[in-house]
């Protein structure tokens, strides 16, 4: 709904105003209300141009922000994770069947990520039937996941639970936690980090289920030498 005032000038022209804006719409044969609304009009446009292109610079540097900082995360392995693979449920083991047949190598590993993440929700302890977990119990399901999904689609390909570290562009995310917490039970808790290790025929693969909840891709390649 508009606010619309109208005036006329001392040479007898109509002058409209609307939003009781600067920007007025000349009526008549006013030929200085003409000059003035015309420059009114390009002095907006201008500042709309402006503002516009002050938008898309701004969304182009937050897309390339947020690239740097998703890609400068990587997986670094420092030991076997020593447990026992986690036995999934008959159900799990159906639905796998059902939703992966036919999918390639990647696609199942998406799919293992993917599954996890919607199976549990991140929590200090580890209670994977009750969906929850903290890295490791993501790292015991999503293995178990994909061993299940690699199996059933006839990949070679196996997967294991690890424990190791994450990188923030080769500065060791652990480290910097374990200095920043205020006791030694939340030091040993982020100490180091439990993630997958999908050994394949010419590579091996690292992804860590729990910070993809999170909405951060950490897929490490290592080729074999």
């Amino acid at each position: 709904m508009s606010l619309i005032l109208s005036e006329r000038t001392p040479e007898g022209a109509m002058l409209t105003y609307m939003f009781g804006s600067v920007c007025a719409l000349p009526s008549g044969n006013d030929e200085r209300a003409k000059q003035s609304y015309n420059g009114t009009m390009i002095i907006s446009m201008g500042k709309w141009t402006n503002m516009k292109k002050m938008i898309i610079i701004g969304v182009l540097a937050a897309i390339v922000l947020l690239f740097l900082i998703l890609s400068g995360f990587s997986l670094h392995k420092t030991a076997d994770r020593p447990s026992v693979a986690y036995p999934l449920s008959a159900e799990i083991k159906k639905r796998i069947v059902a939703e992966t047949m036919g999918k390639d190598e990647s696609e199942l590993i998406e799919y293992a990520l993917n599954l996890t993440a919607k199976s549990l929700q991140f929590a200090a302890k580890n209670d994977i039937e009750g969906g929850s977990a903290n890295c490791v119990g993501y790292a015991r399901l999503g293995a178990a996941i994909c061993n299940h999904a690699f199996a059933t689609n006839g990949s070679p390909s196996r997967a294991k639970a690890v424990v190791g570290d994450v990188k923030f562009w080769g500065i060791s995310v652990c480290e910097v936690l374990t200095m920043l917490m205020p006791n030694e039970r939340w030091r040993n808790f982020v100490k180091d980090h439990d993630f997958v290790e999908i050994e394949t025929g010419n590579s091996i693969i690292y992804v860590d289920p729990s910070l993809y909840d999170f909405h951060v891709d950490c897929t490490t390649v290592v080729n074999k030498k």
